[in-house]
């Protein structure tokens, strides 16, 4: 018999393979580093949301603002705020007669809501989209004369929220300042 082997089975704490103790130590490094990969993938994925919330928001805000100032475009006069005074309901007449109105009234002609709607001749219309919510829609009308030196402008802001896809909302401010030509 050899030497090597005799000794290895008389003097088990020489032959080769793992103790109790290092097979516990390995495992517990194993759940370790595999605890802080899913860790690290499902924030991934939550920020992946998170981020897609953001940019919803911002485009649809940014569209919003297009529509306000597409309506202030070409407005020979301002029905409503009045000058000097804030409101929910912004309503132009442009040039052309053609009355524009932007509000948060239910379908434009029922209760308030967290929607923002534009009204022309043309119909009524929802301008955000059934994800978002409009809050803190606030159109102002400066008091000034609008003499050329002072012009009239409007200044129009809203709050626009939307949930991310883990349930938590997500809100970013939106405004605009349009002076009005004489």
């Amino acid at each position: 018999m050899d030497f090597n082997l005799k000794s290895k089975i008389l003097n088990p704490k020489s032959a080769p393979g793992f103790t109790l103790i290092e097979v516990v130590v390995y495992l517990a490094l194993f759940a370790i580093l595999f605890g802080g990969a899913v860790l690290a993938a499902y924030n991934i994925v939550e920020s992946s949301g998170r981020n897609q919330s953001k940019a919803d928001i911002q485009q649809e805000g940014e569209f919003i603002i297009g529509k306000i100032n597409w309506a202030l475009s070409g407005a020979a006069s301002v029905s409503s705020p009045g000058a000097g005074l804030s409101s929910t309901i912004l309503s132009v007449v442009k040039f052309d007669t053609t009355t524009v109105t932007i509000n948060n009234l239910d379908n434009c002609t029922g209760s308030a809501t967290t929607n923002i709607f534009i009204q022309t001749t043309a119909g009524c219309y929802q301008l955000n989209d059934s994800a978002s919510r409009i809050t803190n829609l606030s159109f102002s009308q400066t008091a000034s004369p609008g003499d050329g030196i002072d012009p009239v402008s409007i200044l129009a802001g809203f709050t626009l929220t939307e949930k991310t896809p883990n349930g938590f909302d997500y809100s970013q401010d939106f405004s605009t300042n349009a002076y009005l030509r004489k």
